[in-house]
């Protein structure tokens, strides 16, 4: 071995500073596919975080109110008072995960846009930020935050982090330094910030908790807050991320920094994203799409149906295999809940997640026999498939089965156009907005050259 390359790997680039490089040297080669694509991704979030925000009107008026309403220069989507920076952000992150419709990744478990959105929207409309700025905030958002949370997934999720909380936060304050176009000693600084204040509980998807949009908020708020940090000059540690006790560490017991090694070598992240079509957590979506499509095929009645076994992958039973619910939050997390909204209604929509439906006695019949379990095959499988099939025991006798592998909404089965701008339409309606205000701003965010700024005050 040469004396370079001993002193090489005794001394190796500490892994935050390697990020840190490679993403700045990424934001370089962002072509006119990638804007597009941080383009379909905001118009997914304005949907969902229009329609989130009109769910928790009295929620947000009372955290406004005990704040202290005010003017300010930013403004939370769906809403109408101005306000500061952190309270825009910290509403819009909440709003944007109250649904459970917003964007994700299966390979990282992380729900990027919540976080990095939600940050970067006050951030542009406090900071006269222009498209080209915003674009590539949300490009370099969800570039770490998927990145980071591939890093540490699965291990994170069973020591009971939430990745949408946790390198959420991270995603979010690297999001808004790159749209502000800071040096990179500042976005080290950043980061350092952002590590040491991530944080998010999955323990709060239990018991009817209606918390877990909180810790999207509050990771888009820790994001404007490590920002701050960062422009400020505020330095960190060595490496915040690789350190002895660095996040990389905390969060799994078997890192996997070789994940974060793609940044610039890779297409982006952000294409790799799923757009969700049901309002239910994302594991159970296969098991509702193979509920639909049974459904349609038979011409089912809920009548019909004696019992349904779900097999799936390990992570999609833990957590939701429950029979019993607490109101909406609750059944959304639940597969046998999804999957008997599914067979009654024939849809998942956010009007399945709510009255009259939470008390629906065929609806909480049928969820009563829904058996979810683990297929080894499968767990094996994941994160490359994440498949279920459901077989459906009917009161004649027979048995009708369906598997999904990639649900609606992957990059291997994507919604397209047409199904992303009926999604945003159905939402924004549901918020609220006339149909000429609806179509003005699709056209906004869609058109390559459309000027984002111009589609704040239709929000």
């Amino acid at each position: 071995m040469t004396t370079a390359a001993a002193s090489h790997t005794a001394h190796p680039s500490p892994i935050t500073e390697d990020l840190v490089d490679r993403l700045l040297a990424a934001m370089d080669r962002i072509n006119d596919s990638d804007r597009m694509k941080a383009r379909e991704c905001l118009l997914d979030h304005l949907g969902v975080t229009l329609a989130g925000a009109a769910e928790m009107g009295g929620e947000s008026a009372s955290i406004r109110r005990f704040l202290g309403d005010g003017e300010g220069p930013a403004r939370a989507i769906g809403t109408t008072a101005t306000t500061d920076l952190l309270t825009a952000a910290w509403l819009n992150g909440m709003h944007a995960h109250k649904l459970e419709l917003d964007d994700g990744h299966r390979f990282g478990m992380v729900h990027p846009g919540a976080p990095v959105i939600s940050a970067l929207l006050p951030l542009a409309q406090a900071k006269g930020l222009g498209t080209e700025a915003l674009l590539r905030g949300i490009i370099a958002g969800y570039e770490v935050a998927v990145r980071l949370a591939m890093a540490v997934q699965p291990a994170m999720k069973h020591k009971g982090y939430h990745a949408t909380g946790t390198c959420g936060a991270v995603g979010a304050a690297v999001g808004a330094a790159v749209a502000l176009g800071l040096p990179r000693a500042q976005l080290l600084g950043t980061i350092a910030a952002a590590c040491t204040q991530a944080a998010g509980l999955l323990e709060v998807i239990r018991d009817g908790s209606d918390l877990k949009p909180f810790n999207a908020g509050q990771a888009a708020l820790h994001g404007i807050v490590a920002v701050t940090m960062g422009q400020a000059g505020a330095a960190g540690p060595r490496d915040v991320l690789g350190g002895r006790q660095g996040l990389l560490q905390l969060l799994s017991d078997a890192p996997r920094p070789e994940m974060l090694h793609a940044i610039g070598s890779a297409p982006f992240a952000i294409h790799g994203i799923y757009v969700k079509p049901y309002a239910a957590c994302r594991h159970a979506h296969a098991p509702v799409e193979a509920a639909l499509i049974l459904r349609e095929q038979h011409a089912l009645r809920p009548d019909q149906v004696a019992g349904v076994q779900v097999r799936t992958y390990d992570l999609a039973v833990h957590l939701h295999d429950h029979r019993q619910v607490q109101g909406a939050a609750d059944a959304k997390m639940s597969t046998p809940y999804s999957v008997a909204a599914a067979l009654c209604a024939g849809e998942a929509g956010l009007a399945q997640f709510a009255e009259p439906w939470l008390n629906d006695p065929a609806l909480h019949r049928i969820m009563a026999v829904v058996d979810v379990a683990e297929d080894a095959a499968m767990s094996a499988q994941v994160p490359q498939v994440r498949a279920a099939r459901v077989d459906i025991a009917l009161t004649d006798g027979r048995v009708l089965s369906h598997t999904v592998d990639h649900p609606k909404g992957e990059p291997e089965n994507p919604i397209g156009r047409e199904g992303a701008i009926a999604k945003f339409q159905g939402l924004a309606h549901h918020a609220g907005l006339g149909s000429e205000r609806i179509d003005r701003i699709i056209a906004l965010v869609l058109a390559p050259d459309g000027d984002l700024s111009a589609a704040f005050p239709h929000l």
